[in-house]
């Protein structure tokens, strides 16, 4: 039991030091360390998926994809625009946190009450979960901890709880990567012992939430408290819901289409793509998180505005350094990451390196906004994102390739930054 504690300790101290190195200002502090933590977190994961991949084949990967990413679209659905709701009063009234925190509990939960019934009765009739029906009830009983848990990330990262954000991130990922290497190892690996583990790896993390959220709960609220909190935060909870659809939707509508309406290689080129430009996005969605909470708690115009600025120049400069090495090396990183045989996938990365820069900064300058008091301007920003999307893919359907979704998802993000910008100045 010492050992078992010494050891927790020099976790604690390990990431301690990385949250308080040098004299760096605390928000850049916060979003270096996890850039960090996450990188390598994201690193590993690879390195598990590939491991799976490789051992499950082609077939029970794709019903292990499904089966996961069906989990993922029923929180996005559940979980609303309370994230973002949370991470923004949390840190504006930190006075009135246990109210925001069992709010947000009942909510959830009246949520999951009227979504896992629908979601039950969509999933359950697809080929996929009349052919795997035991796996499709596990991951159905994974959106409630994969919801639970979103949400306890945006609590503690409106509570400045940088260091346990990132604990729990080191927590589900090292304990899934120890089961998925223990069943490869007992040769007992298949879609149903995957979808276990991954679940089981959430239900760490989410206990060890609970446990980090639970001293912030120092009494229960009234329901008057309740009802006011309710009023001040609704209109950013639905805002924010609208926002996170819209750009869900924007996100993969051109992966659907192009399905559609072009050949298997073509899909094949976008999807690699998208799967980089998706995983470069660790830096702004730091930013984006710390931003929101922070910018909430400047009461002094002249200050928010200098705040604003410098971060939005931030974002810029540093998403054109993301952006810059797939524009100019196309062809070296997907020769070395996925081989020759998808050299075909060079010219969409060239092109989507202009959509990813653009897209980070739209993710920025949505937390921006949602610090702001005109709130509904989220859904000016995000329903304009959309409609770019829908207009283009309709426009280029006919002739669509792996090189014209790529036309898509860049001009359509780049007109959708550049919406945004303009508002946020205006």
């Amino acid at each position: 039991m010492l050992i078992g504690k010494q050891s927790y300790a020099k976790i604690i101290f390990t990431f301690s030091w990385l949250d308080n190195w040098g004299r760096i200002p605390a928000f850049h502090r916060m979003v270096a360390t996890t850039v960090i933590v996450q990188g390598m977190m994201l690193a590993l994961s690879m390195l598990v998926s590939i491991a799976v991949s490789r051992t499950l084949g082609v077939d029970g990967r794709g019903a292990v994809s499904w089966m996961l990413a069906y989990s993922g679209f029923g929180m996005t659905f559940a979980v609303m625009g309370m994230g973002q709701a949370s991470k923004k009063y949390i840190a504006k009234m930190p006075v009135h946190t246990p109210v925001f925190i069992v709010l947000d509990g009942i909510v959830l939960s009246a949520s999951l009450v009227i979504f896992l019934p629908l979601l039950y009765w969509y999933g359950a009739s697809s080929p996929l979960g009349q052919r795997h029906p035991h796996i499709f009830l596990i991951a159905l009983l994974l959106v409630p901890c994969l919801a639970f848990s979103s949400l306890i990330n945006d609590l503690l990262i409106g509570l400045g709880k940088s260091l346990h954000y990132n604990l729990l991130t080191v927590i589900e990922k090292c304990s899934n990567l120890v089961m998925a290497l223990s069943l490869i190892a007992l040769k007992r690996i298949t879609p149903l012992t995957v979808v276990i583990i991954f679940t089981l790896s959430v239900w760490c993390r989410l206990g060890a939430g609970i446990r980090y959220i639970k001293p912030h709960v120092t009494h229960l609220p009234s329901r008057l408290e309740l009802h006011d909190a309710f009023r001040l935060m609704r209109g950013l909870i639905f805002s924010a819901y609208f926002c996170n659809l819209a750009m869900y939707y924007s996100g993969i509508a051109v992966t659907i289409v192009l399905g559609f309406a072009s050949s298997s290689q073509d899909l094949g080129d976008f999807s690699i793509v998208k799967l980089l430009t998706d995983a470069a996005q660790i830096v702004p969605v730091a930013l984006a998180n710390y931003s929101l909470p922070m910018l909430s708690q400047e009461s002094s115009r002249g200050k928010f505005a200098r705040e604003k600025l410098h971060l939005i120049m931030l974002t810029i400069v540093t998403m054109l350094v993301i952006a810059l090495p797939f524009f100019l090396f196309s062809q070296t990183i997907v020769s070395v990451l996925f081989g020759t045989g998808f050299i075909s996938a060079a010219p969409c990365l060239r092109i989507m390196a202009i959509g990813l820069a653009a897209s980070g900064v739209l993710m920025v300058i949505q937390s921006i906004i949602a610090s702001q008091h005109q709130e509904w301007l989220l859904m000016v920003s995000s329903g304009f994102l959309a409609l770019c999307v829908t207009l283009f893919t309709a426009f280029a359907y006919h002739d669509m390739s792996a090189v014209t979704a790529a036309y898509v998802y860049a001009a359509s993000y780049t007109l959708g930054m550049a919406f945004s910008l303009l508002m946020v100045f205006l």
